[in-house]
């Protein structure tokens, strides 16, 4: 069966491109972000690469080569993808905490806009990198502690032409950030989309988060720490569609969870708004 390329891949003219040339399009079936949706394709020997920043689909449409050749090229593609599969921070990365009088004015703008304070900078290890201009949020296994990705916003992507958020993940993992001190009874958990959403909601109301991240809420990894809560979906207009469609499945697995329904991502409301929807 035919691999499903995105339609900015299966219909570029690849004579258009020079060997090794990366280009930057709109990745109209993203399904990561409503208005950020960046597809980096290079052409290269065997075709065009191509990577989403939002989403994370990548693959490569093969040009002039025959199956066979295709087939053992990707299994190698995979064998040193493994291998080399290592996350590191950036490498300028900088706890903000250590330094909070040298945050740039425009990423301290941008973590106050969502009431997050030095304390919350200090306990989520929230650091910045000078060189890309990114507000990072380190991503690290719960258990092992190892890092497998970070979540980077970047503050002056108008000037430097670079995506707004830059996430790295662990190719072959599927990743969630997880916020798992429930400071209050009844143990709630909410389930949101992304890492700001979670650490706020956590702020406001002191129960469990996760956000979804590169994982689905119908995922073993999610439902394995649902069945120790009462679980509440949040989600904005977007993604409310997939969200019921998820919930009904888990239903007819036994797992109970409620929908929470708002029209902007829970880290665009208050802590006061947040609290009155829980």
């Amino acid at each position: 069966m035919m691999k499903h390329h995105p339609n900015e891949v299966q219909s570029y003219d690849t004579d258009s491109l020079a060997l090794n040339q990366r280009i930057r399009v709109k990745h109209e079936e993203c399904s990561g972000h409503k208005y950020d949706k960046t597809l980096s394709i290079t052409r290269v020997n065997e075709g065009l690469l191509y990577y989403c920043y939002r989403c994370g689909v990548r693959g490569i449409r093969f040009i002039g080569m025959n199956p066979a050749n295709a087939k053992r090229y990707l299994q190698k593609h995979i064998k040193n993808s493994i291998a080399n599969d290592v996350v590191e921070l950036p490498d300028d990365f900088w706890p903000l905490c250590q330094k909070p009088n040298s945050i740039p004015n425009k990423a301290y703008a941008w973590l106050y806009k969502y009431e997050l304070d030095d304390s919350d900078l200090c306990e989520y290890n929230i650091g910045f990198s000078n060189k890309s201009q990114l507000v990072v949020i380190p991503i690290y296994n719960f258990i092992s502690s190892e890092l497998i990705g970070y979540v980077g916003r970047n503050i002056n992507h108008k000037y430097n032409k670079l995506p707004k958020y830059l996430n790295r993940y662990k190719q072959h993992y599927r990743v969630y950030y997880l916020i798992e001190r429930a400071l209050v009874a009844p143990r709630k958990l909410v389930i949101v989309e992304d890492i700001i959403s979670a650490i706020k909601v956590h702020k406001a109301t002191g129960f469990a988060c996760i956000a979804l991240l590169n994982t689905s809420v119908g995922e073993n990894t999610i439902t394995g720490i649902m069945k120790d809560y009462q679980n509440y979906l949040w989600l904005d207009d977007d993604a409310r569609i997939k969200g019921l469609t998820q919930i009904m499945r888990l239903k007819q697995h036994g797992y109970l969870i409620n929908q929470i329904h708002s029209s902007c991502d829970p880290k665009e409301l208050s802590i006061h708004e947040i609290t009155k929807k829980l």
